[in-house]
């Protein structure tokens, strides 16, 4: 299946540009909370898998990489 990264991120923008930033940062926070449940809930067999354990890395380090604060900006 392919998705198209460039117009989800294109749709949120444009969500969240309509949102107060406390809600942006109540809705993040929330995501983050279920992301932490879900991957404490993974099977320990589940990080033996390299499909799964590059996707995690895709979807958490990498993306999270994506959008590190540099001080100064």
């Amino acid at each position: 299946m392919e998705y198209d990264v460039d117009a989800f991120n294109a749709w949120a923008v444009a969500e969240c540009s309509r949102l107060e930033e406390e809600q942006v940062v109540e809705s993040f926070e929330k995501m983050r909370r279920f992301m932490i449940e879900f991957v404490k809930g993974l099977a320990d067999t589940a990080f033996e898998n390299k499909k799964i354990v590059d996707q995690l890395e895709m979807d958490f380090v990498g993306h999270l990489d994506e959008h590190k604060i540099v001080k100064g900006n």
